[in-house]
């Protein structure tokens, strides 16, 4: 006689179910935590999270109201679960070696390359906010890296680089110059602000003509 497998023991990882693992770690919560937030047990969220129970939609939209995740945003994890599991993971590390740190700000140390970075993500507009979702970050990454807080192996440089629309060449290029734009943009300000009124205003006019103002 056959042995009858127990549902339980039969896993679905949808992408829907991995990309909303991606999600909850994305935003820096626990099994725990998420599932405080959907008024469950943690093992009922542990089951979802190892597709051992069905997700329907309307929990789908239930667990991402609950973490505070957008669905726009949601579509976009769920269209590549593998890939953005991966990149929440790894944002989950950067966290993860902060906390053993007795305290952040004693190892902040603003390398020229996290300014190069820096200058190519103003390049773009986007906040830092915006650049750690667009690199499949958490929300405060972005902050951590330009502020020296988070290391930089390449991998990490060449994954956020293309995230912003940028080619390693841009970034070499940025990093052989002697003078980076935003020490030129400080020096300019500071300059500036020494000015008297009929000064800047020819300053002004100068620099619109530069810009094709």
């Amino acid at each position: 006689m056959r042995k009858k497998i127990s549902r339980h023991s039969i896993k679905l990882m949808s992408p829907t179910v991995k990309a909303l693992k991606a999600a909850r770690i994305l935003r820096g919560l626990s099994r725990k935590e998420a599932a405080m937030r959907c008024g469950w047990t943690p093992k009922v969220f542990e089951q979802i999270e190892n597709g051992r129970s069905y997700v329907s939609r309307e929990r789908v939209n239930k667990i991402l109201k609950a973490i505070g995740y957008g669905q726009e945003d949601f579509k976009a994890l769920e269209s590549n679960p593998e890939h953005a599991l991966a990149l929440a993971r790894d944002s989950n590390k950067f966290v993860a070696t902060l906390k053993t740190k007795p305290r952040r700000n004693f190892y902040k140390r603003i390398t020229k390359e996290s300014r190069v970075l820096r200058i190519l993500r103003k390049k773009t507009s986007f906040s830092q906010y915006q650049a750690s979702e667009l690199c499949g970050y958490a929300n405060s990454i972005f902050g951590q890296i330009e502020n020296g807080r988070i290391e930089l192996p390449m991998d990490r440089i060449q994954h956020i680089v293309h995230c912003l629309g940028f080619t390693m060449l841009d970034f070499k290029e940025l990093m052989k110059s002697e003078v980076l734009r935003d020490e030129l943009i400080s020096e300019c300000s500071y300059l500036l602000e020494k000015l008297d009124d009929q000064k800047l205003s020819s300053a002004r006019l100068v620099i619109m003509s530069l810009g094709g103002l």
